[in-house]
């Protein structure tokens, strides 16, 4: 309870007074308004003994935008409104879904930063609308900061608030000290059949990098997690299948650049989860890795890494494995390609699923955008992911400890036009096909959006 007085109200303050402090300095100030809509198409089967209903939705949406951008020398501040009227085809009724977000930056002196962002989203789909950006990253928590939600949730309405505050001191040349912390709640409307948990996650964290000479620098990350879980939507409280619980992440790593075009180095990583009840078993993985960063030419950039890795769960046999990965970057005249694979054990608490614990998984990606001329360009991507999971799970109505092994295949293509300097317009296709072999049904996925949109700034002061 101390820990989310403290996070909230520390958090509200902040922005409050970012926000207020960014809008009236004086600067370059933009408004921008838009309009959007979409047709947007989707369709899930499921194959499998759980009685899951198959699942159809055709949409129509319209959606008008407001944004504010304020910069001067040393603040900046950002605001967006998105909301989404939208029509259901099949049911005939009406629905509103809503983006908010709020970014302020105060830079106090050249040695202290302060930024807080707050970002608001009510939806039915699990992840942001298809763009060039989220296409080419494997994980959008890598770029937004967020956790990914599972697609497994489908097509179930909720909302989310993402909150994040950084302090960053600079104290030399590439000597960064960051502190902060973020907090995230996810709500479902309703049930819906499906014994999901709402959930709040508290998060405190610690950045250190530190260069000591030309080719020597180290980073240090430490960051706490409290989650804090109960049934969502119209359910009661002893149906909750998740327990609250703690988890904790560590790192350090050297690097070294003497060699030409290469950067070597050596990471160490922790991550532990301590739960509430004693019917859950307490987990720690450690994971030691050697890596290699190489620029082979203005083109192509490459890094490779592996090490050994030990998981030991409460009451189970320890396990040792082999983690790592490898990456290639592509640079074309007129885009990129990008492609890796990666294998290690991680902790999986806040997909928004009856799911929770550790995983043992491997995943292989490949993506690219092309330019095919000045106006429309080209984006896809395809990925794989198989994972290997303990953790509790619901059961015919009871919480038991169990493993199971999922794989998924996800394919994202999209075109991208514009016109008429102030228009774009958006045609993407989204395939993802699952297989499960514990309680969760296999389904195949497809979602058909097609979007236009109108953007333009009316106010410069």
């Amino acid at each position: 309870m101390i820990i989310k007085m403290v996070v909230s109200g520390f958090l509200g303050g902040v922005l409050v007074f970012a926000g207020m402090s960014s809008v009236v300095c004086a600067g370059n100030n933009t408004v921008t308004v838009g309009l959007s809509t979409s047709v947007d198409v989707s369709e899930r089967t499921y194959d499998n003994v759980s009685g899951n209903d198959d699942e159809e939705h055709r949409t129509l949406s319209l959606q008008p935008l407001v944004q504010l951008e304020s910069v001067s020398k040393d603040s900046r501040f950002e605001a967006l409104v998105q909301p989404s009227l939208k029509y259901d085809l099949i049911d005939s009724e009406l629905d509103w879904d809503q983006h908010i977000y709020i970014y302020g930056k105060k830079a106090f002196s050249q040695k202290w930063i302060v930024d807080v962002s707050n970002t608001f989203v009510k939806s039915d789909y699990h992840q942001n609308e298809l763009n060039q950006d989220d296409m080419l990253v494997l994980d959008p928590e890598e770029t937004t900061g967020q956790n990914a939600l599972s697609t497994d949730i489908g097509r179930r309405r909720y909302t989310r608030n993402f909150s994040q505050l950084n302090v960053t001191h600079v104290y030399g040349n590439e000597r960064v000290l960051v502190a902060g912390s973020k907090y995230e709640l996810l709500r479902y409307e309703t049930s819906e059949g499906q014994v999901y948990n709402d959930y709040d996650r508290y998060e405190f964290f610690l950045n250190n990098n530190h260069r000591l000479s030309r080719v020597w620098s180290t980073g240090i990350d430490f960051s706490v997690v409290r989650g804090d879980y109960k049934p969502a939507g119209d359910l009661d409280s002893q149906n909750s299948m998740l327990n609250d619980m703690y988890e904790y992440r560590a790192g350090f790593r050297v690097d070294n650049s003497s060699l030409k075009q290469h950067t070597v180095g050596l990471g160490y990583n922790y991550v532990g989860v301590r739960y509430d009840e004693r019917d859950s078993n307490d987990l720690d993985i450690h994971s030691l890795g050697i890596s290699l960063n190489s620029r082979i030419s203005y083109r192509i950039e490459t890094r490779i890494s592996a090490g050994p890795s030990y998981r030991k769960t409460e009451g189970e046999k320890s396990t040792w494995g082999i983690g790592g990965g490898a990456e290639v970057n592509y640079l074309l005249d007129r885009g990129k390609i990008i492609a890796g694979v990666r294998k290690g054990y991680d902790v999986d608490n806040f997909t928004g699923t009856d799911e929770q614990g550790s995983i043992e998984y491997i995943e292989a990606w490949l993506g690219g955008d092309y330019k095919i001329m000045k106006d429309l360009s080209l984006v896809g991507r395809i990925t794989y992911r198989d994972e290997k999971r303990d953790g509790l799970q619901q059961v015919v109505g009871q919480v038991v400890q169990v493993g199971n092994d999922k794989k998924q295949y996800m394919g994202r293509v999209g075109l991208n036009y514009s016109f008429l300097r102030n228009f774009s317009s958006t045609l993407s296709y989204t395939y993802v096909h699952q297989t499960d072999d514990a309680a969760v049904d296999d389904y195949d996925d497809h979602r058909a959006l097609l979007a236009l949109s109108w953007k333009q700034n009316v106010f410069r002061w």
